[in-house]
């Protein structure tokens, strides 16, 4: 996605930013793809130190709770989204809509239950986890959308990590959305 929008560029933009032969030159798109997972690879490591914030600091001491998850869309925009400019906290809270906070506390939930839960033997790396559950989540219901964020509320609110069980550090799973989806069937 990101290539073809570099590619949809002027040819004044690819003269200034990018490689000289962009975007005919095999070379150069190397070169461009190369940069371009760079980067995605340290904001995806910001982003998991962040969705980690008073879980597990890296070279500090856990600090106090973890953050509400409203609090975490602010450090994150802060630390990602608005880095050259200053926002206030509503400005940002509003402007991060509900599909939004679901992926952010999925993700949360997902970073979280993959560090408490992973088998040691298994291989696979945590974006490589949260890929695969995120493709499932995109078939999931909006059951298991409500069940993200109310097990994020119940879990984070306020409370410090040592407080919460490692058991309830997980991703809600079918039978648990099964279970939701039964109940609401049955409400008046």
């Amino acid at each position: 996605m990101l290539q073809a929008h570099l590619d949809s560029q002027t040819n004044a933009f690819h003269r200034d930013y990018l490689p000289v032969g962009y975007p005919h030159d095999t070379q150069a798109q190397v070169s461009v793809v190369r940069f371009m997972r760079l980067l995605l690879k340290h904001e995806r490591g910001l982003l998991r130190n962040l969705l980690l914030t008073n879980f597990r600091e890296f070279n500090r001491r856990v600090s106090g709770p973890v953050p509400r998850l409203g609090d975490l869309v602010v450090a994150i925009d802060c630390a990602m989204g608005s880095r050259n400019q200053l926002c206030p906290v509503t400005n940002i809270q509003a402007a991060c809509d509900g599909t939004t906070r679901i992926r952010i506390a999925f993700l949360r939930l997902a970073v979280v239950d993959y560090l408490v839960n992973r088998d040691a033997a298994d291989p696979m790396a945590v974006w490589a986890t949260i890929d695969y559950h995120l493709e499932h989540v995109r078939n999931q219901s909006e059951v298991f959308a409500t069940l993200v964020i109310e097990k994020d509320r119940s879990l984070f609110q306020n409370r410090h990590i040592d407080d919460i069980p490692n058991a309830e550090l997980r991703v809600p799973d079918d039978v648990e959305v099964h279970r939701k989806m039964a109940r609401v069937a049955r409400a008046p």
